[in-house]
């Protein structure tokens, strides 16, 4: 598996704010200061919380909330030393911490599994500051574009994905729903950018196709339960999606949408 990296930045509707508002995640990191107050939920292991945790020092405080125990232990060795680290093993859902006291929220692929992505939007940004930031970043159509795919097995693939939708278990298109999440919410100088996160070409690696495994099992589980039905053989369409991860020539990616915000009275 390869990856390249492209970056496409949306242009803003109101070009007299651009100069006031930090647009992408390195100028939201360049707001960070030593004694900011700074939560980052999601992928704890992820290297945005090594950058963060770069610009707030001793002086700072950083609290990594993660629900997977695995990565947060990862992420408890590579922090080891750290006495400004609180590290949270909790769902979202049942988060205990107090409103309005982060300087910053940094949500990284928190969402997308979440039952009702926009409720916890609303926890999470009910930490913040007024006058902080809160910085969101989700996949869109998540893992979803992939050619040279059937057309059978494409459509074959969205009817997977609409169904867990539908049954709240997996939101592969909720990074085009963060814009409206935040200026229904009332943030000002919100700031979209979008890239390619998941580019991918040639023939896939064990990581790729266990995290595929792992979805379609969860299909497998919802079906037998009567969550829902599908059209088709969900063996049959596993078995012919997973060989298409062997095809030297398939080119598959996912866009990733960040935005950003200013929290206001």
């Amino acid at each position: 598996m390869r990856s390249i990296t492209e970056t496409l930045r949306v242009p803003k509707s109101n070009s007299s704010q651009a100069n006031e508002t930090p647009g992408n995640r390195e100028t939201l990191l360049r707001e960070l200061n030593p004694a900011s107050i700074v939560a980052f939920v999601g992928d704890s292991t992820d290297p945005s919380a090594t950058q963060i945790l770069d610009r707030i020092g001793n002086q700072g405080k950083l609290v990594l909330v993660d629900s997977d125990r695995e990565r947060l232990s990862a992420a408890q060795g590579v922090y080891k030393g750290h006495r400004n680290i609180v590290f949270i093993d909790d769902k979202l859902d049942h988060l205990s911490l107090s409103d309005q006291c982060f300087d910053f929220i940094w949500s990284r692929f928190s969402l997308e599994n979440q039952k009702y992505p926009r409720q916890d939007f609303e926890q999470l940004t009910n930490l913040c500051k007024c006058g902080g930031w809160a910085v969101f970043e989700e996949l869109d159509q998540s893992h979803l574009n992939h050619f040279p795919l059937s057309k059978y097995l494409s459509d074959q693939l969205l009817e997977i994905a609409q169904r867990l939708s539908d049954a709240r278990l997996w939101d592969p298109w909720v990074g085009r729903k963060l814009f409206s999440f935040f200026s229904e919410t009332g943030f000002q100088n919100i700031q979209v950018e979008m890239k390619a996160h998941q580019t991918l070409y040639g023939s896939s690696d064990s990581d790729e196709i266990l995290e595929w495994k792992a979805r379609l099992e969860q299909a497998h589980l919802a079906v037998k339960s009567g969550q829902f039905r599908l059209s088709f053989d969900l063996k049959c369409f596993e078995s012919e999606f997973l060989a298409f991860f062997e095809n030297p020539h398939r080119f598959s990616y996912s866009p990733l949408i960040s935005v950003s915000g200013k929290k206001v009275e």
